[in-house]
């Protein structure tokens, strides 16, 4: 992860296009060079003053937890043990949904003589 503050770097952060992120959202960037993040540096002028508030302080905290979790190897393998559960519950599901859809075909089926 790349710590250092130094002005090349916040000149290619400062090269995202325009209108790519709303004045309430954030972004993380992982990259070769490291992990970026892009937070609203004030809470957004569209929003009533106490929602924006509330939405300004949520995308730093949930920035802030992201960071701290990508710090902790421990973390990252518990990440990684809950995603590949995740992966294979889906797909499990996925072939009982198909092979309940194969029974129910099945059932319309008459054998005529």
């Amino acid at each position: 992860m790349k710590d250092d503050d130094n002005d090349e770097d916040n000149e290619e952060i400062e090269e995202i296009p325009e209108g790519l992120l709303q004045p309430d959202q954030g972004a993380i960037i992982f990259g070769d060079e490291g992990v970026f993040l892009l937070v609203p540096s004030e809470p957004s002028p569209e929003l009533p003053d106490d929602e924006a508030d509330e939405v300004f302080r949520k995308i730093v905290d949930i920035m802030t937890y992201v960071m701290y979790a990508l710090d902790r190897d421990d973390w990252k393998g518990e990440f990684a043990k809950f995603a590949r559960e995740q992966i294979e519950r889906e797909l499990q599901e996925e072939e009982e949904k198909e092979e309940k859809e194969k029974r129910k075909k099945r059932s319309h089926l008459r054998v005529v003589k």
